[in-house]
């Protein structure tokens, strides 16, 4: 039996880093098909079989690099070998990356141009706006413009009921003086 804080001295790393694998797959999952789990002593340290540790440093041996990217014994460290393939599953995350970063390229893209046509927008909505208020002080004008009218032809009625009136009396006063004016037609008859 060996502690994990012996195995990780032995590897040339920290007891967090073997603990970190230990308790993660792939390492976890091997460690469980293989029946060796680690075991935790009565005063909480965690206790390792030979076959479980004997596991863990052929794992470190083929995966990693030491500390300082040095060889240290018969292991190749933390670092994974430049001459070795990359997995499937280091390609499939390496793929989703590249997805998310081109994702994000075109939401950024996306979001310039519509920071784009809102800028345009706002430009437009300034020009119809000023437009508003010209149109506004046009119809104002033609409003007063409108309104003197109105009073004219107001003003001109009132003259035009006058003068009608006026023509009647005389019309009535006409006709009392000659009695053949009686037969010519009344201007209401218009």
């Amino acid at each position: 039996m060996i502690t994990i804080k012996q195995l990780a001295t032995e590897l040339g790393v920290t007891k967090q880093a073997v603990y970190n694998r230990i308790i993660r797959d792939p390492l976890k999952s091997v460690l469980t098909d293989l029946g060796c789990e680690p075991q935790r002593s009565e005063n909480g340290t965690i206790i390792l079989s030979e076959k479980c540790a004997e596991t863990i440093r052929n794992l470190y041996k083929k995966k990693y690099y030491g500390p300082d990217n040095v060889s240290t014994g018969n292991w190749d460290g933390k670092k994974r070998d430049k001459n070795k393939m990359a997995t499937s599953d280091e390609l499939k995350i390496l793929l989703m990356q590249v997805n998310n970063l081109q994702t994000m390229m075109s939401n950024i893209a996306n979001v310039k141009m519509l920071q784009e046509a809102l800028c345009q927008k706002k430009n437009e909505i300034t020009n119809l706006s000023n437009m508003i208020t010209t149109l506004r002080e046009i119809a104002d004008i033609k409003d007063a413009k409108l309104y003197k009218l109105y009073e004219k032809y107001s003003e001109a009625v009132s003259r035009i009921k006058i003068m009608q009136a006026q023509i009647k009396a005389l019309t009535k006063q006409l006709a009392l003086q000659e009695p053949g004016l009686q037969d010519t037609p009344n201007s209401d008859d218009f």
